[in-house]
């Protein structure tokens, strides 16, 4: 699968907020290797369960809406990216992370690999520590 959009510096990314932008530009910046192509705001797992009242038109948007979103997907070769960007991440975003991962390989339809990836801009006691334990990759920006 290719991505959307080369892997390059950005003007804007969809669905960043400003903090998660910054900590991104700086990564591409540092690893401008490190992908090909990158979608954002990637759906993954099934969704919500919608009453059958809920009008045709608006099925669509609300079963988007109501997906987790992976920040960004990195494609390089035969492995998918599933990246978390987030400023001073803590056990959440390695639980994030985690499941963002359980969910792309569930709902992708390829046979490529999947690696976790969490950046961060601050190094927070034990996170290397379990990230690594849990196969994630992890990079301070």
């Amino acid at each position: 699968m290719q991505g959307r959009f080369a892997y390059e510096v950005l003007s804007k990314y969809p669905h960043f907020n400003p903090a998660d932008a910054v900590i991104w530009t700086r990564f591409i910046l540092a690893y401008p290797d490190f992908g090909d192509s990158v979608n954002y705001d990637v759906c993954c797992g099934s969704g919500p369960d919608l009453p059958d009242s809920i009008k045709p038109e608006w099925a669509a948007n609300a079963q988007y809406l109501g997906r987790y979103k992976i920040d960004a997907v990195v494609y390089r070769g035969s492995v998918h990216y599933v990246i978390e960007v987030k400023p001073n991440a803590g056990l959440g975003a390695l639980g994030q992370i985690i499941s963002y991962a359980i969910l792309y390989d569930a709902f992708d339809e390829s046979e490529e690999k999947v690696v976790p990836v969490l950046i961060t801009n601050f190094e927070r006691p034990d996170i290397r520590k379990i990230a690594a334990r849990h196969g994630i990759e992890y990079y301070i920006v």
